[in-house]
């Protein structure tokens, strides 16, 4: 396996992003599910692409990220859809 050196910087950044998401996973307070679930959805797409291009250092650190994301999904209270009815609520408008 030949290593390249774009694999190897996606590989850092991708656990850079999970290192910095650890707080989030540990704390109670948590991103609003619809961002959780729409940046997972993404990354998981990139780790599809990363895969297709043989970059397999980026797919994992990438895969790992997405997965952090999907946690903090699943941690998150109420619906997806609970932020933007709370929020036409308080502006008086339904």
């Amino acid at each position: 396996m030949i290593v390249i050196w774009q694999d190897v910087l996606l590989m850092v950044g991708g656990f850079g992003f999970s290192i910095a998401l650890l707080p989030a996973v540990l704390s109670k307070e948590k991103p609003c599910k619809t961002t959780s679930l729409i940046t997972a959805c993404i990354l998981t797409s990139f780790t599809i692409v990363y895969a297709s291009l043989y970059l397999v250092l980026a797919c994992i650190s990438t895969g790992i990220t997405a997965v952090m994301w999907f946690i903090l999904f699943f941690q998150a209270r109420g619906t997806v859809d609970s932020f933007l009815y709370k929020h036409k609520e308080v502006n008086g408008r339904y």
